[in-house]
């Protein structure tokens, strides 16, 4: 089954967590998944990209992930 993504860009890296904490915060428990695509230590793995529902991350690492695979 193919499920929808939606990616949040920020423009600030330190709304990130605080992003993450809100959803998680005001959704029903267990409802869905938020991972911060952000940082050294991100996972440029498309299968671990996948499975959160929601993908938290800036501008900036947005537009060098896809410049990285063009």
């Amino acid at each position: 089954m193919d499920r929808h993504k939606d990616i949040l860009s920020s423009s600030l890296n330190k709304n990130l967590l605080n992003e993450q904490d809100e959803l998680e915060t005001h959704s029903k428990p267990d409802s869905i998944s938020v991972s911060v695509f952000f940082g050294g230590d991100r996972s440029s793995d498309p299968r671990v990209i996948a499975e959160p529902n929601v993908i938290l991350t800036t501008y900036s690492v947005l537009t060098a992930a896809c410049k990285n695979i063009s």
